[in-house]
């Protein structure tokens, strides 16, 4: 065989090695690839918007399933009377009367069904907004921790940068051991306030996953779209309280309360004594008393909330002037870093002071969306639907010294 045939026999056997040296290689990658992406994909958390959230607290609460089982026995109890004495209107109980004990019975027991189921129907409306404040604090609040924890992080990062050049500075002699120490001890009270920043997030994540019925460990991607826009009130401030004490469901539970008393106090059994009338018009006076006083309560309690509404609106002016202040000393910075008058650890810094400074707008942004919520359903205000959920800002995102 000739020189070039076993030149082309030689290219032939290494085309074909090449070939499967590269296809062995594609296969690898393409599996690699893979199992990046899967593993990508187990790490994707899983969407929860703020609808989805409040549907899976209402399916899961007790209060709601205690509430449903009232009405049921309510109703029950309601036909069973109807059933024994036929269809008849409330007494009239605006003047006192007294009537035969076992007419007083019967008459009473519907009074006192048909204002249960009043206020049964009022109190499932209130939990049901307890609950919708309490989705929309754990939204708040765990996005609110999410942020400042990755703005911490950040921190933690350039003040470990700070430290390490605070290392070679000593090793240089350019600061002293005082100095160094103290770089080492922000660097340690730093990563204690990420430890202490996710422990009190999982602790959030625990309890909002027990609103929703959700386990311990389960995560989201809470989706919650929040953007500021100044609040602006469409009427007079009266105006205003008079519409929200009228549509109270507290101050209609209240106001049930006012009429069972004012029952009792003018429907009396023949069998009655002095005392029991006496306890009664006792009874009355302090349920009218208790009324007023939680209406003026209420209103007090809108015009707190307007005014935590406009308080946000000044910090977020605030929050808006020193994030104009803190990108304009970025852009100093900047300069002076081309110049080569700074290093790129102190351009780092002015960049930490923006981002510190877009997250205070954030925060602010969460605070004054709540506010706003809060006012519009101003049972909250003045607890009468009794909200649970996460409370306040989260933990402060901490500083680093400046580079020299």
């Amino acid at each position: 065989m000739s020189e070039i045939g076993y030149k082309a026999k030689g290219a032939l056997a290494l085309a074909l090695s090449m070939a499967l040296f590269s296809t062995t290689l594609f296969a690898d990658t393409r599996a690699y690839a893979a199992q990046a992406v899967s593993k990508a994909e187990e790490n994707i958390l899983p969407e929860l918007t703020y609808e989805a959230a409040l549907e899976k607290a209402k399916k899961h609460s007790p209060d709601l399933r205690d509430i449903a089982d009232t009405a049921e026995f309510l109703q029950k109890t309601k036909e069973d009377l109807w059933d024994r004495v036929g269809y008849f209107d409330s007494p009239d109980y605006d003047y006192q009367r007294w009537v035969n004990d076992g007419w007083y019975m019967v008459t009473s027991s519907a009074f006192s069904t048909t204002t249960s189921m009043k206020q049964n129907s009022y109190g499932e409306a209130i939990t049901k907004l307890g609950l919708e404040a309490g989705v929309k604090n754990y939204f708040i609040t765990i996005l609110s921790q999410e942020d400042n924890l990755e703005l911490l992080k950040k921190n933690m990062e350039l003040q470990q940068k700070l430290y390490k050049q605070g290392k070679t500075k000593y090793q240089l002699g350019l600061i002293s051991k005082f100095d160094l120490d103290k770089l080492e001890t922000e660097t340690n009270n730093l990563a204690d306030s990420i430890t202490l920043m996710e422990s009190a997030l999982e602790q959030i994540y625990t309890q909002f996953n027990s609103l929703l019925g959700e386990s311990p460990e389960k995560r989201y991607q809470l989706v919650y779209d929040v953007s500021y826009e100044p609040f602006t009130l469409n009427q007079t401030m009266d105006q205003y309280i008079n519409g929200k004490v009228n549509a109270s469901n507290t101050l209609k539970i209240l106001e049930l309360n006012v009429e069972s008393a004012k029952f009792k106090k003018n429907y009396l059994p023949e069998s009655s004594t002095g005392s029991e009338t006496n306890q009664n018009n006792l009874s009355y006076d302090q349920a009218k008393r208790s009324l007023k006083t939680s209406k003026d309560d209420f209103a007090l309690a809108i015009r707190n909330g307007y005014n935590a509404i406009l308080q946000k609106e000044t910090e977020y002016a605030t929050a808006q002037a020193a994030l104009k202040q803190a990108e304009a000393d970025y852009h100093k910075a900047e300069v002076n870093y081309q110049a080569g008058n700074i290093t790129a650890l102190t351009l780092e810094q002015a960049q930490m002071g923006v981002d510190k400074a877009k997250n205070e707008i954030q925060q602010v942004v969460y605070d004054h969306d709540l506010a706003i919520f809060n006012f519009q359903n101003p049972d909250l205000l003045s607890g009468g639907a009794g909200a649970s959920g996460a409370s306040g800002k989260s933990g402060k995102s901490g500083s680093g010294s400046e580079g020299k």
